[in-house]
């Protein structure tokens, strides 16, 4: 956890015109990091990020209930890393988004933005084991 992400092809483009071509998760960053830790550790990184990122977002959303925009920005920067570095395209595409707006100042859409990432965590959430195994059985993506 914690190491950088490069920077997406699909920096340029308009948020709106990302939001749909942004993978939940990346499995061409899985199977790198599967090819060098193995499954074992791709599982478990995965869940540890599972936890880690709920205490951040935990911790986001007091920052937004308090206007107290230097924790949310710290809280989502370090979530947007993570989950680049684990190929959690979605995740890291709204802290990212949210990030960027706090920095020209701009909340307008601090709230909706923040269910949006909500929503897109509680997915990965609901989905990776699952998909990870079915990836497993079928050998897709």
């Amino acid at each position: 956890m914690g190491l950088g992400s490069e920077e997406s092809p699909l920096e340029e483009a308009q948020p709106e015109e990302l939001a749909s071509e942004v993978k939940l998760i990346n499995w061409s960053t899985l199977q790198t990091l599967e090819k060098y830790g193995g499954k074992e550790l791709v599982a478990e990184t995965l869940q540890e990020f599972e936890m880690e990122a709920e205490e951040l977002l935990a911790e986001a959303a007091v920052g937004i209930k308090k206007n107290d925009y230097p924790q949310i920005l710290s809280k989502l920067h370090t979530l947007k890393g993570n989950s680049g570095t684990l190929g959690l395209e979605s995740i890291s595409y709204y802290a990212k988004l949210i990030e960027g707006n706090l920095k020209q100042q701009d909340t307008t859409s601090l709230h909706q933005d923040f269910e949006t990432l909500t929503a897109e965590f509680a997915k990965f959430r609901n989905t990776y084991k699952q998909s990870i195994n079915q990836k497993d059985q079928q050998h897709v993506r």
